[in-house]
């Protein structure tokens, strides 16, 4: 794996964060990428309110004993991994059906991170790059510029 980006005609890409994921294919070439919306995914991100209870739950020792707050984990990293495990599961439906032959992921650490660990075998197989950025929020010809420069 690498963080050169060999952008050919055809090559996917998908420029994601932990709560929204663009999947593009490159109509273009290397020196002049044109990215494609062939998907987008967005998870509403809840309030910490909205997530749990105030209370954290509470557990007995067995002969009356005294009680423990239980650790409930994290409702925003487990909504996170949720929406990260779903994208792994575009990916790898896609590259099983051989729609995606060749990608490149663009996502901030943290989300790329879980997601290397979600990401089948398979996916693994066809990805060609990875970069470490946060572009989810830009305009394509932004996305297609940042890319064309990573290619140089």
């Amino acid at each position: 794996m690498t963080d050169k980006v060999k952008l050919k005609q055809g090559t996917w890409v998908l420029v994601c964060d932990d709560k929204k994921a663009l999947l593009f294919q490159n109509a273009g070439d290397h020196v002049y990428p044109k990215l494609e919306t062939r998907k987008v995914m967005e998870h509403d991100v809840h309030r910490s309110r909205d997530l749990g209870s105030d209370a954290p739950a509470r557990s007995a020792s067995g002969r009356g004993g005294p009680h423990a707050a239980m650790d409930e984990g994290d409702p925003h990293r487990e909504e996170e991994v949720h929406f990260l495990r779903v994208v792994a599961g575009e990916l790898g439906h896609r590259v099983g059906a051989h729609e995606i032959t060749d990608l490149v992921i663009v996502a901030p650490a943290r989300a790329l991170g879980i997601l290397r660990e979600l990401l089948d075998k398979h996916v693994h197989g066809v990805t060609r790059a990875e970069l470490a950025h946060d572009y989810v929020k830009l305009p394509v010809y932004e996305i297609e510029k940042h890319l064309q420069h990573a290619s140089a």
